[in-house]
């Protein structure tokens, strides 16, 4: 079993040069395509664990495990309790395809908690997105490593996908990694836009640091 206690894509991390909308997160089953089972075990020592039997599906074979992996255990740590949380020191997640087990991961919770900070934060920079607040954008970021605002290119790419795909109705996480490059370690983000029509990735680079809240990057694969 691969023990995981920080997870890593090779990705260099590229600094980019009213009413608010409610948005009801999916579900793991939903984001992937999958089935899963959800199981709360011991280890040999006594240990409690949170064990995840997910079905492979093609939406997982076209993405790399360790990020599908990470989110899914932040999935499945958001959900848990204070006091699971302190409780339950492991969450693991194995894929199953015919029946058969084909990879599994361990995530410890303790490191999670440092990545659901994160992931709120993550949260805050996405629904300024679909609430067209660009300057809380703008004001948000690092200006070491993003030295002019994106506000208003970013309203011109929306108006663009808007005008090819439909209304904007959402965002959905698939994937986190932790990332290096010349403004530091970051935790990259990558979600979909989910306009009518298409679903469109973005990433946000978010410093790995406790208590920083500015974002060190972003882009629209699109």
């Amino acid at each position: 079993m691969k023990k995981i206690t920080s997870f890593f894509l090779l990705v260099s991390l590229a600094a980019c040069g009213g009413n608010t909308e409610s948005i009801m997160q999916p579900s793991i089953e939903e984001v992937y395509g999958t089935s899963l089972t959800k199981e709360v075990l011991q280890r040999e020592n006594g240990d409690p664990f949170i064990k995840l039997s997910v079905q492979q599906t093609p939406i997982l074979d076209t993405l790399h495990p360790n990020i599908t992996t990470a989110n899914m255990a932040l999935m499945t740590y958001s959900g848990m309790s204070d006091e699971e949380r302190q409780v339950v020191p492991t969450i693991d997640i194995e894929f199953v395809k015919a029946g058969q087990l084909t990879q599994s991961f361990t995530y410890e919770v303790p490191f999670m908690e440092g990545v659901y900070e994160k992931a709120i934060l993550f949260d805050q920079l996405s629904s300024a997105i679909l609430n067209r607040q660009f300057e809380l954008l703008d004001q948000r970021r690092n200006t070491n490593s993003v030295k002019d605002g994106i506000g208003p290119l970013l309203e011109q790419k929306l108006k663009f996908l808007e005008n090819k795909y439909g209304r904007l109705r959402g965002y959905e996480t698939f994937g986190i990694a932790q990332v290096g490059g010349q403004s530091g370690a970051a935790y990259q983000f990558q979600a979909f836009l989910n306009f009518q029509e298409r679903k469109v990735p973005y990433f946000f680079y978010l410093d790995i640091r406790p208590g920083e809240d500015e974002w060190l990057g972003f882009s629209i694969q699109n």
